[in-house]
């Protein structure tokens, strides 16, 4: 009996070892000026990257917003170690010598999946931050409920300090082949389908927070990194790239983060709620700055 239970024992971890690697998921890396905090972001996706069967396409270049409003491009040091140090996991490396839009680095990578045959595509940027058991999670349950189109994910989106965090969701995974397949990018991430559809006109959903709730840096000020230079870049990049502005503003009187009340207003939006972290986990240990 000790036998054959071991056996279907290990028929049962076989049959799941096939099942995880029965899709071709292709995730999508933007990464840019991250050349510290890198290493800790990258990590879990390493690990995962063969048992899952991910296929990793990094865009890493500088949007024009920023070089038109006279930043200096700090990405040099960044593309020299994906080049050298990231070689081996990275299977396409995308970074143009001048600037591209957000969604141009987007539908370069759309190109790239449709040719290697991905059937679900994952975009992650270099300012969010996972755990190993949250990639595996959310690619279970993704798979469980393979009857939705795409899926929205929530995260921790920390602010000013780094103390507390603010919920966000954004789209992040999308089946390759529905409404006859995505035809490209728009305004971030969100696409457009063959069949004329836009995402939010297709079956999604969001995805639970007991799945995955991963941390998001982008407006941590003392995270100077996946961004030109300190908060106030990204906040005048967003004023410029969307037609709504931005949700945050800069107080100059205390010099720090804040949200944009006129922006909450015009967009009927609640003053978020600001979440702390138990005491001893503040951010999982990331390494915010040297």
């Amino acid at each position: 009996n000790v036998g054959t239970e071991d056996q279907a024992n290990q028929k049962g971890m076989a049959r799941q070892k096939k099942e995880k690697k029965s899709l071709k998921i292709g995730v999508q890396f933007l990464a840019y000026n991250c050349k510290k905090s890198f290493p800790e972001f990258i990590k879990p996706w390493k690990k995962l990257k063969d048992e899952y069967n991910l296929y990793f396409y990094v865009g890493s270049c500088q949007f024009p917003i920023y070089a038109n409003l006279g930043y200096e491009d700090n990405n040099a040091s960044t593309v020299e170690m994906l080049k050298n140090e990231y070689s081996n996991i990275i299977d396409y490396l995308y970074t143009p010598s001048k600037p591209k839009k957000e969604e141009d680095l987007r539908n370069k990578c759309l190109e790239v999946f449709k040719g290697k045959g991905v059937d679900l595509m994952w975009v992650v940027d270099s300012d969010e931050f996972f755990t190993e058991k949250e990639i595996c999670n959310v690619l279970d349950y993704v798979r469980q409920n393979n009857h939705i189109d795409w899926y929205s994910l929530q995260y921790k989106n920390y602010v000013g300090d780094g103390e507390g965090w603010v919920d966000f969701e954004a789209p992040r995974l999308w089946w390759m082949n529905r409404n006859k397949g995505i035809r490209s990018f728009h305004r971030d991430c969100w696409v457009i389908y063959n069949n004329e559809k836009e995402c939010r006109q297709a079956n999604w959903k969001t995805i639970p927070k007991k799945i995955a709730v991963p941390r998001h840096m982008t407006w941590v000020a003392s995270f100077d990194e996946s961004r030109p230079s300190d908060v106030r870049a990204k906040i005048r990049y967003q004023n410029i790239n969307y037609s709504d502005g931005c949700g945050f503003k800069w107080d100059e009187k205390k010099g720090e983060l804040s949200f944009n009340e006129e922006w909450l207003k015009t967009n009927n939006k609640k003053m978020p709620e600001i979440h702390s972290d138990e005491i001893g986990i503040k951010n999982k240990g990331i390494k915010l700055c040297e």
